[in-house]
């Protein structure tokens, strides 16, 4: 098995070494010394074929900070974290230090409560692989029925549900720590602090892949007893009717994972036009040091389509790459002026040297979202962070020029081949007017229910454009209507659309149709 997974992932690699030495002492305790040392034999040659990738590994994760329980009961210290995590704080006030308290504050933040392990529910775990009462009760049911043949695998499954808890007990999700649990270490924090590797592990409910393993051969063995003292009908009865409950779990246990939205393969055509436009590097807007919402946890995806190379850096675990990314950045005003676009306000400042050194370094697109992924499944950040608003939306026409494509999903806009180095540009902002809207979605949370043929008004106090993000919750019709004229929004539930509206005189606002109509409307702003 660690043969086989090495070259795949290094970190089921590091599980399959556990699970690995859990069989071998279970064979030494049992007294079966020649099985011991095959085992060891066949571990040994499978480290061997691996230690090529080490270095690799050492790459992909630098060496782990320190962790301690001083800093996991630490409320400022989960305020500085959340800042990093959710892309909110300034990219200039990353460093080494921060960024090492975030690697540490990983550990905890991934480490399995005990009421998550008991439900099955656990927010931060993709893998949905907390076992939860249902896999504890085949567990339990294996280990009675099974007698001493199942002891070894209740031993690796205790084991490996211990070190899933992480460093320190964790009644709850919520941090920080309770001061009372720092008195407490468990066997991971002394594993993650002596053993070689072992802090590889950051994420110790990913331990529980070893834990489901288990219970689930414990089941079998169970099963398996039961099977020579009851009818053979009865046991095919028993362990269907287990299997359906197992099976649709899923649907039925903890936070329903099944139930939950799939992610959309679909690349928009956005991403064929830039495929088909000469080579040079791109640089997405807004730009994140931090993948804060599926929409910018997406821009590697897109990139299989259109094959060039993006400027982006989305591991905060690579440390190395990650301060490299920001001390690129801070050096040029124009990629700095970038740097989450949606949620910083002007000024913006930078020089025709800014962009003329981007051109030498091999860059040629930008390139401007106007339909993002709605995050429905809510990742670190807020989905405001995807949304870029006035005056960074005219700001791409004006310095750039006009796109070279364009369409519903967004431009992409060319850098000049030529630029005068001490031209000069800041964009101050002063033209524009936010609005504040009393349904804004984002900043009260409120939807917005519009009757059949309902109405409401946007804004009527004049300007040159009115603009703002919408998002649909149903799939009746809104139109936008000004004087007599009347325009029907392209908003889909699964998207935020940037809709921009030239003014003409008279009021504006949204018209429902006949059905009536649900949307969320964000970040309305007027144009002088």
């Amino acid at each position: 098995m660690l043969a086989v997974t090495g070259p795949f992932n290094w970190y089921y690699t590091l599980f399959s070494g556990m699970l690995g030495l859990g069989f071998l002492l279970w064979q030494l305790v049992e007294g079966r010394r020649q099985a011991a040392a095959w085992m060891l034999c066949a571990m040994a040659v499978a480290a061997l074929s691996n230690a090529p990738l080490i270095p690799l590994v050492r790459q992909e994760t630098p060496t782990r900070p320190s962790i301690s329980a001083a800093l996991f009961s630490d409320a400022a210290a989960w305020t500085r974290v959340d800042a990093i995590t959710n892309g909110g704080a300034p990219l200039s006030e990353l460093s080494l230090a921060r960024t090492e308290e975030v690697d540490a504050i990983q550990v905890y933040r991934n480490a399995t409560a005990i009421g998550s392990l008991v439900e099955a529910r656990f927010t931060v775990n993709p893998l949905r692989s907390t076992p939860g009462a249902l896999a504890f009760g085949v567990g339990l049911f294996g280990l009675v029925a099974g007698r001493r043949r199942s002891l070894g695998w209740a031993a690796i499954a205790l084991g490996a549900t211990v070190l899933t808890l992480g460093p320190f007990l964790a009644l709850d999700e919520r941090p920080p720590m309770d001061r009372w649990a720092g008195a407490f270490p468990l066997p991971y924090y002394w594993a993650y602090e002596h053993l070689p590797f072992f802090s590889k592990a950051y994420r110790p409910y990913r331990i529980g892949v070893i834990t489901l393993t288990c219970l689930g051969a414990l089941g079998a063995v169970g099963t398996a007893a039961v099977a020579t003292e009851l009818r053979r009908r009865w046991v095919i009865l028993g362990v269907a009717l287990l299997s359906v409950v197992g099976f649709s779990q899923p649907l039925w246990s903890g936070d329903q994972p099944a139930r939950r939205p799939l992610s959309d393969a679909r690349i928009p055509d956005l991403y064929g036009a830039l495929g088909e436009l000469p080579p040079g590097a791109v640089v997405e807007v807004p730009l994140q040091y931090q993948p804060t919402t599926i929409a910018n946890a997406r821009y590697q995806y897109n990139q299989t389509r259109h094959k060039h190379p993006v400027l982006n850096c989305n591991q905060l675990i690579r440390r190395t790459d990650l301060l490299a990314f920001r001390d690129y950045v801070l050096e040029n005003a124009f990629l700095s002026a970038m740097v989450d676009l949606a949620r910083s306000r002007p000024p913006y400042r930078f020089t025709g040297a800014d962009l003329a050194r981007m051109r030498e370094d091999g860059f040629a697109y930008v390139v401007v979202r106007h339909r993002v992924e709605a995050d429905l499944l809510s990742l670190a950040g807020e989905a405001r962070g995807d949304l870029v608003v006035e005056p960074a939306m005219s700001l791409f026409p004006a310095v750039l020029g006009e796109p070279v494509f364009t369409d519903l999903d967004g431009s992409i806009y060319r850098l000049p081949d030529r630029v005068e180095a001490t031209r000069s540009w800041v964009i101050d902002g002063e033209e524009v007017v936010d609005v504040d809207f009393p349904f804004d979605a984002l900043r009260y949370l409120l939807p917005l229910h519009l009757p059949p043929r309902g109405g409401l008004p946007l804004w009527d106090e004049g300007g040159r454009q009115l603009s703002f993000w919408a998002r649909a919750l149903s799939e009746e019709p809104v139109y936008v209507e000004q004087g007599e004229a009347r325009t029907l929004l392209r908003i889909d539930p699964a998207h935020w659309t940037w809709q921009r509206i030239p003014l003409t005189d008279g009021p504006v606002g949204l018209v429902a149709g006949e059905g009536g109509a649900r949307l969320e409307i964000t970040q309305v702003q007027v144009l002088r």
